[in-house]
């Protein structure tokens, strides 16, 4: 009887160690054959998924992405309060901190490598804005504030390991959500 594969279930997998790999090695260090071995397959099977190590950079942003974004619209209550909100935001994020800051070690080292393919990483912090925007109910000016505040956080966590869990009184309340309450 022949052996049933879930394609997407593999593929998946196949990306979800790229992440690992990638921001650990470096996205110009690894090889397709690094990545067939991190992820149990062989290079054959490999090439059967993605045509080359360019291609998993750019299908792995839009998988991350939408990764997270389920799992923040499962966290984030939608009818909760500001304050519940802000709490549910800062422990998702302390709860992501490592896939969050991989996915910027990958952003800046895609950048780097193909200034050409701008538009990847820039289609993914477009689409992370819109989630915190969405999920939190802030103004665009507001949202913008608070995802510059995390993404200092991230960097702040690659160059310091010690760096402090993300805290509440990072995420100040919306002033426009205040003056019309």
């Amino acid at each position: 009887m022949p052996k049933i594969v879930d394609h997407d279930a593999r593929r998946a997998h196949v990306l979800d160690r790229c992440l690992e790999l990638f921001s650990s090695k470096g996205y110009g260090s690894v090889r397709m054959s690094d990545i067939a071995g991190a992820s149990g397959i062989s290079i054959g099977s490999l090439y059967h998924y993605f045509s080359n190590r360019e291609k998993i950079g750019e299908v792995l942003f839009a998988h991350v992405v939408a990764k997270i974004t389920e799992e923040a619209r499962g966290w984030i209550i939608q009818d909760s309060p500001p304050e519940h909100k802000r709490a549910l935001l800062v422990d998702f994020l302390n709860l992501k901190r490592d896939e969050l800051r991989q996915l910027l070690l990958l952003g800046i080292d895609h950048q780097r490598l193909y200034p050409d393919n701008q538009h990847i990483t820039e289609g993914s912090i477009q689409a992370l804005l819109k989630v915190l925007i969405d999920l939190m109910e802030f103004d665009t000016a507001h949202g913008e504030r608070v995802f510059a505040q995390i993404l200092g956080w991230l960097v702040r966590g690659v160059l310091d390991p010690n760096n402090p869990p993300f805290d509440a009184s990072w995420v100040p309340e919306d002033p426009l959500r205040a003056a019309l309450t």
